[in-house]
């Protein structure tokens, strides 16, 4: 397998399906599958940062994974939301937020990247929550639906 999964848990986070770490040990091709969710991931390949939102995906798709690449993915719970940015957006695809050595943007402003998502190989669980904490500021939740 030439994509290893480095760590994927379940999230206490009221708005976090889960948290996953990934890297990979050569170039190829795999399959995304179809999902209902919708992800940040901070990309690290050659030392550069990219923070790309991966929208929901009504279908598979086959998608290019480059080699010696690390990643950092947060899945959001079902009715989680960016008041900036709507999902259609990002529905079958993917938007990489404009970015810097250390910070990127979003909403028309920049944003540093927490400290320890530039050092992606060996981030505990413990290093994974408090980044989880550090990125709530991105998300809300939907309001209830009336009755």
């Amino acid at each position: 397998m030439f994509i290893v999964f480095d760590d994927n848990r379940a999230s206490d986070s009221p708005f976090i399906e889960r948290v996953w770490r990934c890297h990979s040990e050569r170039a190829g091709m795999f399959v995304s599958v179809a999902t209902s969710h919708w992800d940040l991931v901070v990309t690290r390949l050659e030392d550069t940062l990219t923070l790309t939102l991966k929208g929901p995906e009504t279908r598979a798709r086959e998608v290019f994974c480059p080699a010696n690449g690390e990643w950092l993915g947060i899945r959001f719970k079902a009715g989680t939301f960016m008041p900036e940015l709507p999902l259609f957006r990002i529905l079958d695809g993917d938007l990489d937020l404009p970015s810097g050595a250390r910070t990127f943007r979003l909403d028309g402003h920049a944003w540093e990247y927490p400290s320890s998502l530039g050092r992606l190989i060996g981030l505990t669980p413990a290093r994974i929550a408090r980044n989880e904490r550090q990125l709530s500021f991105l998300y809300k939740t939907a309001p209830p639906a009336r009755d």
